[in-house]
């Protein structure tokens, strides 16, 4: 079966989608009745990969359409590698993913605001050899992620967002001692975001 490897540096990802950050926050826009609202938002939390709790930072920006939906881009990647076998020592694994983050708000009050997420897209892992750094191995996968998000407002456009869920990936195969579920785990982040209040 012919395989095709995209590599996409996650800093390259989360770069372009902090590009929106260029629009001032909040920015709103009223498009044939439906208001439109701009926001980012930086974020670090855990995930569990390979039998191994690391920390993970990333970012995104979204737009909210009308009072209870949002739609944008988000992207993640482990702050240091991942033993692999035996001998943990002996491979390093990385990865990063990101994609479509959609959020639709379920309750909400002035300061308050529960939302159910999902975010749908790929990811990359690459094996490398803990010695000589050589790489042994290197695939996409593709992400499922539902979750639940809990929104404080902190101060005007300001919020604190604290979200958790499960991701869900197939389509792993060219990674050195590496199994689908690997990849599979809780992920929990806590996000400062500045755009529209909600």
């Amino acid at each position: 079966m012919l395989r095709t490897h995209l590599r996409l540096p996650l800093p390259m990802v989360i770069g372009a989608l902090l590009g929106l950050s260029g629009l001032p926050a909040p920015v709103h826009a009223q498009t044939d009745g439906l208001r439109v609202a701009a926001e980012v938002s930086l974020r670090v939390g855990a995930t569990r990969v390979a039998g191994a709790s690391r920390t993970v930072v990333g970012g995104g920006a979204s737009l909210l359409l009308g009072d209870r939906f949002s739609l944008g881009g988000a992207g993640f990647g482990l702050t240091r590698t991942v033993g692999l076998g035996a001998d943990a020592d002996a491979l390093d694994l990385r990865v990063g993913y990101g994609g479509v983050d959609m959020a639709w708000i379920l309750a909400s009050s002035r300061r308050l605001s529960v939302s159910g997420a999902l975010l749908v897209g790929a990811g990359n892992g690459e094996v490398r050899s803990a010695a000589t750094g050589a790489e042994l191995g290197f695939d996409n996968f593709l992400v499922f992620e539902p979750g639940l998000r809990l929104g404080l407002v902190v101060a005007g456009p300001v919020r604190l967002d604290l979200r958790a869920g499960y991701r869900w990936t197939t389509g792993v195969g060219d990674l050195p001692s590496v199994d689908g579920d690997d990849l599979e785990g809780y992920m929990a982040d806590v996000g400062l975001t500045v755009g529209h209040r909600r």
